[in-house]
């Protein structure tokens, strides 16, 4: 049985791999819709104090595996506009948990992770605003649009539903 949950990737076209999908944080290629968290034999890497170093999953100083946020909303409400690549665009999507699993306040990070589903937001607005704005208007727009080729290219790679999502607004 696998848990539901819901995470950010860059989506980007790699010189001989097409369209693919990389972790904002690992800077890991997501090569098929399955991914699990990198391990060494019966324990998982993790680098919670600097230095990478072997640890028993579970413990408090424990960092390892896949992370990904409990519900839509969340994730909406957490775009990582800052993490955007100038080629390629964000997506968010669907993703089953099974394995280790470990329950956070806004999230979890698993062993194992699948991709259910992908959501290639029509556009993400960046609206930046430094105190004081005039009027309360934003200084600066900048706008993300994905490639046409995106949708169709991520549901072939990972063999999951792309939708086109709605128009996504951030205030930075």
């Amino acid at each position: 049985m696998s848990l539901i949950a819901y995470r950010w990737w860059i989506a980007r076209q790699r010189r001989y791999a097409g369209w693919q999908l990389r972790s904002l944080v690992m800077r890991q290629w997501w090569e098929g819709p399955h991914l699990r968290a990198p391990a060494a034999p019966g324990v998982w890497r993790c680098s919670a104090d600097g230095t990478a170093r072997c640890c028993t999953w579970g413990q408090p100083h424990c960092r390892c595996g896949i992370y990904a946020l409990k519900s839509e909303r969340l994730t909406l409400n957490w775009v990582p506009w800052s993490q955007t690549p100038r080629e390629g665009c964000l997506v968010w999507g669907a993703v089953a948990l099974w394995g280790r699993v470990v329950e956070h306040e806004k999230g979890y990070r698993a062993e194992h992770v699948m991709i259910r589903r992908l959501v290639v937001p029509r556009r993400i607005w960046v609206r930046f605003c430094r105190a004081p704005c005039a009027n309360g208007l934003p200084l600066v727009d900048v706008d993300r649009l994905p490639q046409p080729s995106l949708v169709e290219a991520l549901g072939r790679q990972y063999g999951v539903d792309v939708d086109l999502g709605d128009e996504i607004e951030v205030h930075a």
